[in-house]
């Protein structure tokens, strides 16, 4: 009776902050998180063989674990055929195959792959992207005929056909929904809880605020880019902008330009790292991509201005924002996964479900660097500092293993351990115990999290380990060639695929070189390599702990993932450099 009474006392404040929550979870969700209805669709190949041969198409729904076969088709030798078979499903398609049989070895050429969702044909232009991989012992050659697959013993062969993702994109359509009911309850009753436990909190203080001056807006901006990272990363070119303007206007106003031109003086291997891929991308690109180039890392020249007039203090004040966003954000995606499940219920592995779910939105290692970025946040906050300190670090490093983001995992490991140090720097023995204990625990994990991936069938891919490995031998071989000025930002992966040995399971993919390092060496020269090695080095030499473990956290990320491929790595390790670099590196 005493909490009914208590709530019937509130005021109209209570009850507002009591719907707030509510209003604002929904109107996030109802944003940036969505659920897909897919369109049948039709695929047609174009292929020959040497002699009479069987073919069928086979494919797979994701979150099922049955293949649906077509009508298998007898080909006789040295003929063209055109192969025509329409997809009755309403769901993702998870892979597209095709099986072909002969009595003994032989080949299939794939003259041409194509398929139609509305009635008009998208045909694949570039062979090498027509197959993803083959099944074990067969050889993939490119010509001008298109892709030959080669078999060294008869009987049934696999080729996967590389065309699923675009596919999807074209028949799916996006629909959106508010939280659900149970989840609207759960964030009732922690409202309700919080307010009962801080009756006398004050939630308004900002309605306080009379006046708004330049450095308040530029605060206010930060706090809006952070806090909206995590749901739409985007948004920051719009962001960046504004902050450019601001801060720029602020400067001038103030007189203080010097400040401007000591902002190009802190951050000389930040410009001297763009001005390069610029040089670089003039010697091998053409004129619209080296202006890609030039727009798409531009992030490179203007971050570092717009915190150019923002001062430490606040910054780390808007710190406070961006763990909010990242909380607020994994629990409306838990949110989604949850009520996904129960609509669906998938067959084959959870895990396996939350990795899809989480990949409708976010690379599940970019999605994982936000966490430990809220590692690197907490470095010196005691584990026992209340519940939350306690709780995060085994759900976020649950998270990492449960969507096979292995090495965030790995470097998440390393943080918690750097922040034992810190913390247990007087207790040798106790540190010891806690250090072995999880570097234990991070070996065993890593361990089983590469060990599932090992299980090998007739449509395997091979492991992430073994196709890494081909790709950085392929990358290293064409540096080698390419040592200057690289082989050019929008040729990195054509090169790779030609220096790939021919029956490599990657050969006809289109990856990068899952290595920041070696990619940008492939791209742009190794004087680009080092420019970005100098970077973090800077902050190793420099930084204080923030700064430090910041650069080695991205140190071990870089030798496993291209992140500046993607507008989303770009923007979290570019912003968050420069964060580091205003409020924990020494400048002389």
């Amino acid at each position: 009776m005493s909490v009914i009474s208590t709530i019937s006392k509130w005021s109209k404040q209570n009850y507002v902050i009591l719907l707030l929550p509510i209003c604002i979870f929904n109107l996030l969700y109802f944003g940036f998180f969505y659920e897909k209805e897919y369109r049948e669709v039709s695929i047609r190949t174009e292929i020959n063989c040497a002699q009479s041969t069987e073919v069928w198409y086979v494919y797979k729904e994701k979150f099922s674990e049955k293949r649906f076969f077509s009508d298998r088709k007898e080909i006789g030798p040295n003929k063209d055929y055109s192969y025509q078979f329409q997809i009755a499903s309403k769901n993702e398609i998870e892979y597209i195959g095709l099986y072909w049989k002969t009595e003994q070895k032989s080949f299939l050429r794939i003259k041409s792959y194509a398929f139609t969702v509305d009635g008009n044909w998208l045909t694949e232009k570039k062979h090498r992207n027509v197959l993803e991989y083959v099944s074990v012992g067969s050889e993939t050659t490119e010509g001008e005929q298109g892709v030959k697959v080669q078999s060294k013993k008869g009987g049934s062969n696999w080729i996967m056909l590389n065309t699923t993702e675009s596919l999807n994109k074209k028949r799916h359509s996006k629909v959106r929904h508010f939280i659900p009911v149970w989840a609207n309850i759960f964030i009732l009753i922690i409202t309700v809880v919080f307010l009962l436990l801080n009756p006398k909190k004050e939630y308004f203080a900002i309605s306080r605020v009379t006046s708004i001056n330049g450095t308040k807006v530029l605060k206010i901006i930060f706090s809006i880019w952070v806090f909206i990272m995590p749901f739409w990363t985007m948004i920051s070119h719009v962001l960046m902008a504004l902050t450019v303007v601001v801060t720029t206007y602020l400067e001038i106003k103030a007189k203080k330009q010097e400040s401007l031109l000591k902002v190009f003086k802190n951050n000389y291997l930040f410009y001297s790292f763009y001005a390069w891929l610029l040089i670089s991308s003039i010697v091998t690109d053409s004129p619209s991509t080296t202006m890609k180039v030039a727009l798409d890392y531009s992030y490179f020249i203007l971050l570092p201005v717009a915190f150019g007039h923002i001062n430490k203090e606040k910054l780390l004040k808007v710190f406070e924002f961006f763990e909010k966003g990242v909380l607020i954000y994994f629990f409306l995606l838990s949110v989604y996964v949850i009520n996904n499940y129960i609509k669906i219920v998938p067959e084959g592995s959870f895990f396996n479900f939350v990795e899809a779910c989480v990949e409708r939105f976010w690379h599940t290692s970019y999605l994982s660097l936000l966490l430990l970025l809220l590692f690197i946040k907490n470095l010196e906050t005691p584990l026992r500092n209340g519940f939350f300190q306690f709780a995060f670090y085994p759900m976020a490093l649950f998270f990492m293993f449960m969507v096979n983001a292995r090495m965030p995992f790995m470097v998440g490991i390393l943080l918690l351990v750097i922040k034992v140090v810190l913390i247990l720097n007087t207790r040798r023995r106790k540190f010891t115990l806690v250090v072995l204990a999880l570097l234990s625990i991070a070996a065993i994990t890593f361990y089983f999290s590469v060990g599932k991936n090992n299980v090998h069938n007739i449509t395997s891919k091979g492991t992430s380990t073994e196709a890494r490995i081909s790709l950085w031998k392929a990358s290293t071989n064409q540096i080698e060639k390419h040592y200057l000025f690289g082989v050019g930002h929008e040729s990195t992966q054509e090169a790779i695929g030609q220096a790939l040995e021919k029956n490599a399971n990657t050969r006809f993919r289109n990856y990068n070189a899952h290595n920041q390092f070696l990619e940008t060496a492939l791209g742009n020269g190794v004087l680009a390599l080092l420019l970005l090695v100098a970077m973090l080095v800077r902050f190793l030499r420099k930084g204080g702990p923030y700064a430090f473990c910041f650069a080695i956290s991205f140190a071990f990320l870089f030798m496993v993932e291209s992140y500046l491929n993607r507008q989303a790595g770009m923007i979290i390790f570019t912003f968050w450099y420069c964060f580091f670099f205003k409020t924990d590196v020494k400048r002389h």
